[in-house]
């Protein structure tokens, strides 16, 4: 993950169903893998959250432009 990016403290819990190899190759990364992954998970969730209110209309429309850029 870029230093750049500012995470708020992680104190929230979300789980999800994975196969049991997929659980039992999870578990022989090193920590520093772990926490590579980790990184990525948290990195993809908040694109997809991104582009679930994604609005091209904005981009392609005066109408809808803030003129901020």
């Amino acid at each position: 993950m870029p230093a750049a990016i500012k995470i708020d403290k992680l104190n929230e819990q979300f789980s999800m169903r994975i196969p049991e190899v997929t659980k039992s190759l999870l578990e022989k990364l090193t920590p520093e893998q772990k926490k590579s992954l980790y990184s990525a998970i948290l990195i993809l969730i908040a694109q997809h959250l991104h582009e679930a209110t994604f609005d091209p209309s904005v981009y392609l429309s005066t109408g809808n432009s803030t003129d901020t850029l």
